[in-house]
This record gives C-alpha cells, sequence and structure tokens, in this order.
C-alpha cells in the first residue's frame, strides 16, 4: 500500500490502480501489486520484499546464484502480468500497445548482481518453461521493459515528483544501458 501511495501522489500519473483479481483457466490471479498509467504507457510494479544476505555481502558463488535466480524469476512473473494482459485476461483503465508497457520488480535492498546474468537467467528459465527459444525481438524487449529497481531508487524520484517513465523510455534503444542498475536521476525542479 505504501508503493501505491507515494504513486497515487505523482502529478504525471493518469491512472493507478492496486493488484487485479483474474481468471486464467480455473486459476484466480492477482496482476502486479501497483499498476500505474501516464499518458499512453504505464508501468506495473512489484513490490518484493527482498534483500541481500550476508553470504552475498562476502561474494558467496552459490549465494550470488540464488539471488540471479529470484530476480529472474521476479521479472519473469512481471512479463507474465504483461503477457496476461495482452491476452486479454484483465483490462486497465483504456488499451495500452505493448511497446508502452513496462515492468519495475520493486525490491527493498538490491542485491547488485548482474543483470546481465539476471537476463540470460530469464532467458534460460523461459526455455525451459516454454520449451521454446525466444526470439531476439522478444529478449530484447524484456531487457528494454522490465527493470529491477530498489525502492529507494523509486522513492527518490516519487518523492521529488518526477516519473521513472522519461528515463526507461530513455534507454529503450540503447542497448548499452539496458544492464544498468538505475535509470533515473534526482530532480528538484517538480517540485
Amino acid at each position: 500500500s505504501y508503493l501505491y501511495d507515494i504513486i497515487s501522489q505523482l502529478d504525471s500519473v493518469t491512472w493507478v490502480s492496486q493488484e487485479i483479481e483474474y481468471q486464467k483457466g480455473r486459476d484466480k490471479l492477482l496482476s502486479s501489486d501497483v499498476i500505474a498509467a501516464e499518458g499512453d504507457a504505464v508501468i506495473f510494479y512489484d513490490a518484493k520484499a527482498i534483500t541481500p544476505s550476508l553470504k552475498l555481502r562476502k561474494f558467496d558463488a552459490a549465494e550470488i546464484k540464488h539471488d540471479i535466480k529470484i530476480y529472474a524469476e521476479d521479472i519473469i512473473q512481471i512479463y507474465d502480468q504483461i503477457k496476461n494482459y495482452l491476452q486479454g485476461l484483465f483490462r486497465l483503465d483504456k488499451s495500452y500497445l505493448k511497446d508502452n508497457i513496462f515492468g519495475i520488480v520493486v525490491v527493498l535492498e538490491d542485491a547488485v548482481v548482474s543483470r546481465k546474468k539476471v537476463y540470460e537467467k530469464v532467458y534460460d528459465i523461459l526455455q525451459v518453461q516454454e520449451t521454446i527459444t525466444l526470439s531476439e525481438k522478444e529478449k530484447n524487449y524484456i531487457c528494454s521493459h522490465i527493470k529491477v529497481l530498489p525502492l529507494r531508487a523509486i522513492e527518490c524520484m516519487i518523492l521529488q515528483n518526477t516519473s521513472l517513465l522519461p528515463g526507461l523510455k530513455e534507454q529503450l534503444d540503447k542497448p548499452e544501458k539496458w544492464y544498468d542498475y538505475t535509470y533515473i536521476n534526482a530532480t528538484v525542479e517538480n517540485g
């Protein structure tokens, strides 16, 4: 609810919703925790109570692999939500094009594991789950549209009345930025 409350205060948000319950076959599912629209774009926010363990701070290889897998699974969860929305399983305030749908896994504290390895793990898991090889276009969509950010980075922007969306859009055509740990610059001019 905290994430919903602060995102709702953002001047650029035109529509916001907490998780939406919907049906997929016989299963009752929930959408991402917060979904916020800004004009023709929408961001799916999914909060995760993840903090790095002490083993990660000691560069424990097994713990690093474990955190990479957790982040990959969280990215897949948002990717599945986006696919479910695009298949019409739940509705938002209006229709959004796939290229204008973004996702953010919101972690309490970032484990700062290699984002490139996280996305590679995403592809490995999806290939096993769906027994298909993802197209390059779909891999690029996941890399450019779904991010992992710590709550602190989101707070820094929103509490300065500044949207994350311009930063997300700016990196879309810049593959060298897809693995960055932040896509935002703090501002003060918006109040």
